[in-house]
């Protein structure tokens, strides 16, 4: 993967040169709040005391200028071996065991959760649809996600 120092400098225009993103103020998500912007339903968001590095990027859904084109083209250049509708096996082969897979079955979808590079590292989080693969992922400092947990249980 890229280093943090890399990510952190990633923007969407770079993977979205024609659109214009909006801009998206304290968003909540599973990982906590940021602030950033997003075309159609990808995110890149940063903690809000720190406006210049990059925290999260997030691809909840294919639609309009969000492209499988684009989406593994942001996979590819952060550096995970993955591209839109892999399989939940094809994921867990490409990056090992995950530190949590989470199976629903009423809705089809596996979520499997990956903590990559250590404690300096990453947490990358992909959705797998059971009919369609690979869907919607996140990636983002492990220490970020870290502290929203922590911040979740006081």
């Amino acid at each position: 993967m890229i280093s943090i120092g890399e990510f952190q400098r990633l923007r969407i225009e770079d993977f979205f040169p024609t659109e214009k993103p909006h801009s998206v103020d304290t968003l909540e998500c599973a990982l906590g709040s940021g602030d950033g912007k997003s075309v159609e339903w990808a995110y890149f968001l940063h903690k809000p005391r720190k406006p210049k590095q990059l925290s999260l990027i997030a691809v909840e859904q294919i639609s309009g200028p969000v492209t499988v084109e684009i989406a593994d083209a942001i996979l590819f250049r952060v550096g995970l071996p993955l591209r839109m509708g892999l399989s939940t096996r094809q994921v867990i082969d490409a990056l090992g065991e995950p530190w949590s897979l989470s199976i629903d079955d009423d809705l089809q979808f596996d979520t499997v959760t990956h903590q990559l590079g250590g404690p300096d590292g990453y947490y990358v989080s992909v959705v797998c649809g059971r009919d369609v693969g690979l869907g919607g992922f996140w990636v983002a400092k492990w220490g970020d996600v870290k502290a929203s947990m922590r911040a979740r249980l006081w």
